[in-house]
């Protein structure tokens, strides 16, 4: 929940930041309006490109094409569709923030080029807002994609000892079609599947406890380990089916997993067998509620 709460602040204490640094700095376009709306006008300008580049890494991971690019790489290529998508909008922000008319005798190149209209104030907005646009994204991911790199804590295996060699024994089977295309190709496991499908670590299993989102990131929690992927919850939903259920807009659970349904000061809440205990929205009570029953435990001697 740390790591969780962790990246949520960092995004907006970035938004702020970046809004306030560029008011402080008198940038533009907003260098000729009154300090309030200056900060308001970068607030929703750095808001929303931030938004338009999660929603593209939300995109791409339901996409099993570039879900198996390195992470690295699909970070990066949601921040340059972020930055296409974000640069029309941009034109339009400032359409909704009318700077005091000036003289344009000071006006710089891409001033002119922004002038212009068209696809040259496009190319004008992209290139002015594209390097911090850019910069201000990879560094808003370096530390959790950092963490989707970790390997996940699997509990070690007890050791087997390999069998006894003894002589050979005679083997008479008959051979069919069917039989060799299954041999040739065997079925992947559940937890393959599941690193194909949804690009979790394979050493995760198929089994999670809990899936819990954070913009496009997700944090999972198996009896094996934890681990951070990149995913959304809608894809979660329909590779488990209904061994599992939306308890929040940010929170998945297994049926199995649950050990109680209860209501305490803060609202109604989840509590999983392995201690954790995860809120569960207003609107989706009564679902919960009825599917799970409430204010008993589950499984416990």
């Amino acid at each position: 929940m740390g790591c969780h709460l962790a990246i949520t602040i960092r995004y907006g204490v970035a938004v702020l930041a970046i809004a306030s640094l560029f008011t402080l700095a008198e940038a533009e376009p907003a260098r000729h309006m009154p300090a309030i709306a200056a900060f308001a006008f970068w607030v929703l300008s750095v808001g929303v490109g931030l938004a338009l580049a999660t929603a593209s890494v939300a995109c791409l991971t339901r996409w099993s094409g570039t879900r198996r690019l390195p992470r690295w790489q699909l970070i990066s290529l949601a921040g340059v569709m972020g930055l296409l998508l974000y640069t029309p909008l941009s034109l339009s922000i400032e359409v909704a923030f009318p700077p005091p008319t000036l003289d344009d005798s000071d006006g710089n190149f891409l001033d002119e080029l922004e002038s212009a209209g068209g696809t040259a104030a496009l190319v004008a907005e992209l290139l002015q807002a594209g390097p911090l646009y850019l910069l201000t994204w990879t560094l808003l991911n370096l530390a959790p994609a950092t963490a989707i790199n970790r390997s996940a804590v699997v509990t070690a295996a007890p050791a087997v000892l390999p069998p006894r060699i003894g002589p050979p024994e005679p083997v008479t089977r008959t051979v069919t079609a069917d039989a060799d295309a299954d041999a040739a190709e065997p079925s992947p496991s559940p937890a393959r599947r599941a690193a194909e499908e949804l690009g979790w670590p394979v050493a995760l299993g198929q089994e999670p406890l809990s899936v819990s989102a954070d913009l496009h990131y997700l944090h999972v929690s198996t009896a094996l380990g934890r681990a951070t992927v990149l995913g959304s919850l809608a894809a979660v939903e329909a590779h488990f089916g209904e061994t599992g259920l939306r308890i929040h807009r940010s929170h998945w659970v297994a049926r199995s997993a649950v050990r109680r349904i209860a209501r305490g000061a803060s609202g109604w809440r989840c509590e999983l067998h392995d201690g954790q205990r995860l809120p569960i929205s207003r609107r989706r009570v009564a679902e919960v509620r009825a599917l799970l029953g409430s204010d008993f435990v589950l499984g416990d001697d």
